[in-house]
Order: structure tokens, then sequence, then C-alpha cells
């Protein structure tokens, strides 16, 4: 078995990857201006995984050495980002390394982002005269069928002839919440194994559950380390900082960072 040590070799075999998660994290500035990762950051941190998995670098094991630099670089982005926004970022790296391998439809990742917003609605179906389904939630399912025909074409109809089925999903909590149980009728079939699919229906009418079906996304194609919210670790930072870089503490309410400092100042007798 041929054993990597050229790094030029292992960037290569790892650089789409890697692009990927760079630009990811850089169109975090849209979120948050606070939000900037340098390139030459990312490829110091690039390098270090490379010597911290060097005794893995072979050639069947390249994919299992940018899962860990994917997880890694996950765990250290979520240093600089506010709770609400780690999320995102984890459904970002998941679907755009899904796009690199034409796994999704851009077009179905567009809808999923923005939703059906109608201008001129004397073409769009009558909405079904049922208070729990909104003039909003018409509109998405209508411009569903015009954005992915291929896939959605009848089910507003499917909708108006079925309200009690649809409502019954729309409501459910047991034996599941509406992000897990089947869709209904013929739908559940149509849309079986694409995830992405069932989130779009989700969103149509449910978009108070699309964080949690975004969450099991994330946990099926990627791991549960993706989605746990764990604290930041003092020692961690200060083993990878160097002394040549603050290290800066943003702080919010209820949120002080110096006992934790003091016990680590103790630890190391400084």
């Amino acid at each position: 078995m041929k054993k990597i040590n050229d790094t030029r070799e292992i960037y290569r075999a790892c650089g789409k990857q890697s692009s990927i998660l760079f630009f990811v994290l850089n169109d975090l500035n849209k979120i948050d201006p606070m939000y900037q990762f340098s390139l030459d950051w990312y490829k110091a941190l690039f390098m270090r995984h490379i010597e911290e998995s060097r005794e893995q670098m072979y050639q069947d094991r390249i994919k299992s050495i940018t899962k860990y630099h994917t997880l890694q670089v996950f765990k250290q982005a979520c240093r600089s980002l506010f709770e609400k926004h780690k999320l995102l970022l984890s459904m970002q790296m998941c679907i755009k390394g899904q796009m690199a391998d034409g796994i999704i439809n851009e077009d179905e990742w567009s809808f999923f982002l923005r939703g059906g917003q109608v201008l001129d609605r004397t073409t769009q179906p009558p909405k079904p005269p049922f208070d729990w389904i909104t003039q909003q939630y018409w509109d998405n399912v209508t411009e569903l069928e015009k954005a992915i025909p291929e896939t959605f074409t009848g089910i507003s109809n499917a909708v108006t002839l079925s309200p009690k089925e649809w409502q019954r999903w729309y409501l459910s909590v047991k034996p599941a919440p509406p992000e897990s149980a089947p869709l209904p009728g013929e739908w559940e079939t149509k849309c079986e194994g694409d995830k992405l699919k069932k989130m779009i229906v989700l969103r149509c009418f449910r978009p108070d559950r699309v964080n949690f079906a975004i969450r099991n996304y994330v946990e099926h194609f990627m791991k549960k380390e993706f989605i746990e919210n764990k604290p930041t670790i003092i020692k961690e930072v200060f083993e990878e900082s160097k002394p040549t870089e603050p290290i800066i503490f943003v702080l919010s309410p209820g949120v002080d960072p110096t006992d934790a400092l003091k016990k680590q100042a103790d630890e190391r007798q400084v």
C-alpha cells in the first residue's frame, strides 16, 4: 500500500473539499461582518491537520483525513460564531459539498432558501377554505409546482383533494413530528430517499420546524458533532494559539471567561 508522504500530493487529494470549506467560511461575513477568516489562517490550520493525521496518510484513507479536517474546521470556526449561526455553518458545509459532488439540485436548494413568492395571484389555484392553510403556505405550494415541476406537479391539487390527510401530517406529534413523519399519499414515495425534497415540502407548511429538519439532515449526512453545541475550552484555544497572535474574547451578557483564564494560568504557573 502506497503511503503518501508528499504534502503537495496530500493537498491535491484533499484540495476540493478544503477549497469548499474555505469559501463557506468566507461567505459568513455576509451574515455578520465580524466573521473574518483569513486564507493564511486556513492554510495553517490545514497544514496542522495534515501533520496530526500523518500516520493515516494512505491512498485509501484520504476520505477519512478529509472528514477529520472538515470536523476540525467546524470546531475552530464555531469558536468565532454566535450560537444562532452554528447550525447555518454546518448546513452550508454539508450542502456545498453535496453540490460539488452533483448531488444537490440548485433549483431545489434555491427554493428551500427563498420559498415561493407570488406577484400575481390571478392565475393561482383557489386556496382551500381551511384556516390552517395560510395564504403564505398556499403561495409556497403553488410556486413549488412551477419551480420544480418534474417532482411537484399536482401537489396543490393533492392538498385540495385530501385536506384532512395533509392536516394530520401538518399537526402530527406522535409517533413523529412533521419533519420526521411520512408525507401524505404518494408524496412520500415521490420524495423517498431525497431529504432535501422533503424539507422543501416541510418549509412550505411548517417553517417553524425547518431548524429541526436541518439538524436531522446534517446528522444524517455528516456527524452528530456538527449539530452539538459544546462550550469553548480555554486550554484548547491556548494550545492552538501563537505568542505573536492575540486571543480576543467577544463577551455577551452572562459570559465571563475570567475564572477559566485564571485556572489556566495557575495550571501553567504563569
